[in-house]
């Protein structure tokens, strides 16, 4: 491995617990979200700030799943693809 390269061996736990911290925040905001909605209705600033960090967080999962998707073989990708009926 040369210098200032990192092994994706150790890498991948971390980037999977960055993933599944980003989506505990988007299911705890939602929970928050759909529990208080009355109150967070009167809340505006509370609600928007709760709804952005939801969108950060997904956005965050999805850029990583979008990386990890350029590491699958494109046969293996086609295999998971729904087939399309008429």
């Amino acid at each position: 491995m040369a210098v200032g390269q990192a092994d994706s061996t150790y890498l991948e736990p971390v980037v999977i617990l960055g993933l599944l911290n980003s989506m505990a925040v988007v299911v705890a905001n939602t929970e928050t979200l759909l529990g208080g909605w009355e109150a967070l209705c009167k809340d505006a600033d509370s609600a928007r700030a709760m709804l952005e960090r939801i969108g950060a967080h997904a956005q965050v999962v999805t850029d990583a799943l979008e990386l990890a998707v350029r590491e699958i073989p494109p046969a293996v990708l086609e295999a998971t693809v729904k087939p399309e009926f008429a």
